[in-house]
């Protein structure tokens, strides 16, 4: 089970552009976008280092999409897959690298399944309700992230309280007799912010299999999501707040192809025997504090739960029945410290430390030996520190980060990468050389194909790359040259 890969692409080039202009013969100025997931703390675009994209809240709600890969799709270096409609698989890929190497957060909270076969995230249940902001960090950013960080970030942010209390609600009805129901109240009180969302989203669906082929059996959808945060000051310049999110989503699907055999006893094409949920929430608990001027410390506690299943009932096109259900967790703690020396340089140093725990009982047929695992864990602990540096015209981060992990080992990671921008031309320079790592998941390490002395893979990448502004103020050209390297690949040898 151990390979290399390559992945290299050159001259990828895109153009970002603002999303309407404005009917006047002066350019509107622009506010400055802050980045957070970058480096951790909130960084101006212009000291970015890091090829990114941040999809704003205005054009979320001018896009209108309802699911998040949607909304990826249009993001320069990112593909989307989907197995065939509403509710199905949906990875998303990054710089063309495995989406199990793409580390997924909402609200600062991993959210990839360690019980899955690469610990990867599974878009396919994940609606843009409540949600306020996404950036995406395009290459490898294990030293501020760690394992499973080796082809990029994808950083969700929901939506938070504020001011007096406001509430709305929305419904859709449209094709495939679809429906979408949701509704929010924000607002605060006093030194209390709060929000809390809660929507529904129903679809007969359409065949997954090809119709041509003769198959009529609708794969549908039923998708429930419910979203809270509360902000609490405690003292000047100290805050605690809590953040979570709950969906569950029912789904049916076929096994696609032509109607007939897949060769292992399994049907293809039409049979409405299959059926499967996905159960995805988390919850997270943060203090942030300013001991200092210059010193903020955080506190935070995560957990993250997934359930799965996937069901064939017995029927006349297929007699034969299995079961399958995954059950995983995960509890994160983080400790960083933010120090600031002036407006020049700002060091990030974190402690982290991470438990997942995993059950699966697979059975095929149900009357078989369960072959699935029992109660499986890992851990993982690390320590990074990063130095963000801006002097005049130049600017760049330079990190390392020391990970132990149970089973696969220890690994050091570490990043260069400077940045150089020339007022008089709006051209920014920026270059990157990360090392990354990513641990094997509970199932690579302990199903009835696991194997339990994987080590970690590796990758090396860098980048160059060339930001200039055009003549209408939002308007960017960027082009970027990469290169990722990856040893020690884990994959399924069949």
């Amino acid at each position: 089970m151990v390979t290399e890969a390559k992945i290299l692409l050159i001259g990828s080039v895109f153009l970002f552009l603002p999303q309407a202009f404005a009917d006047t013969d002066s350019p509107v100025p622009q506010a400055e976008q802050i980045v957070v997931t970058a480096n951790r703390v909130d960084t101006p675009e212009d000291q970015v280092t890091s090829s990114y994209t941040v999809i704003t809240k205005e054009e979320i709600e001018r896009k209108q999409k309802t699911q998040v890969a949607d909304l990826l799709r249009d993001i320069p270096g990112l593909s989307v897959t989907n197995a065939g409609g509403p509710g199905k698989t949906t990875s998303v890929y990054v710089r063309g690298a495995d989406p199990a190497s793409v580390l997924v957060f909402i609200d600062g909270i991993e959210m990839n399944d360690p019980l899955s076969t690469g610990r990867g995230f599974d878009f396919g249940n994940f609606s843009t309700q409540d949600i306020e902001k996404i950036e995406v960090i395009r290459g490898s950013q294990s030293v501020l992230y760690g394992s499973d960080a080796t082809g990029g970030v994808i950083q969700i942010f929901t939506k938070k309280g504020a001011g007096a209390l406001q509430s709305s609600f929305e419904g859709e009805y449209g094709t495939y007799k679809s429906y979408r129901l949701q509704g929010n109240v924000r607002g605060s009180i006093e030194k209390l912010k709060y929000f809390l969302g809660v929507g529904h989203f129903t679809t007969e669906g359409f065949p997954a299999s090809d119709q041509a082929l003769g198959n009529t059996i609708n794969n549908g959808q039923s998708l429930t999501t419910l979203t809270g945060n509360l902000g609490l000051e405690l003292a000047p310049k100290t805050t605690l707040n809590w953040s979570g999110r709950y969906s569950n989503s029912n789904y049916t699907f076929s096994t696609g192809g032509p109607p007939g055999s897949d060769g292992f006893g399994g049907r293809t094409g039409d049979d409405p025997g299959y059926n499967g949920t996905d159960v995805q929430g988390y919850t997270k608990i943060q203090m942030n504090s300013w001991i200092t001027d210059f010193w903020e410390p955080q506190v935070s506690l995560t957990y993250s739960l997934n359930h799965r299943t996937s069901d064939h009932v017995s029927n006349p096109l297929n007699p034969s029945a299995s079961n399958f259900t995954y059950d995983s967790n995960r509890i994160r703690a983080l400790f960083q410290n933010n120090l600031y020396w002036g407006e020049s340089q700002n060091v990030t140093i974190g402690l982290d430390s991470a438990v997942e725990n995993g059950t699966a009982s697979e059975l095929y047929p149900p009357s078989t030996a369960d072959s699935g695992i029992k109660g499986r864990s890992d851990f993982v602990h690390g320590i990074f520190v990063q130095d963000l540096l801006k002097l005049g015209d130049f600017f760049g981060t330079l990190g390392g980060r020391y990970d132990i992990h149970q089973y696969a080992g220890n690994a050091f990671t570490y990043r260069i990468a400077p940045g150089y921008k020339i007022d008089s031309t709006h051209t920014t320079l920026r270059a990157s050389l990360n090392t990354g790592f990513k641990a094997p998941s509970l199932y690579q390490l302990f199903s009835t194909y696991g194997n339990s002395n994987l080590k970690s893979e590796r990758s090396t990448s860098f980048e160059v790359g060339l930001d200039q502004e055009l003549l209408r103020p939002g308007t960017k050209l960027s082009m970027t040259y990469f290169q990722t390297n990856y040893d020690q690949l884990v994959t399924f040898d069949s």
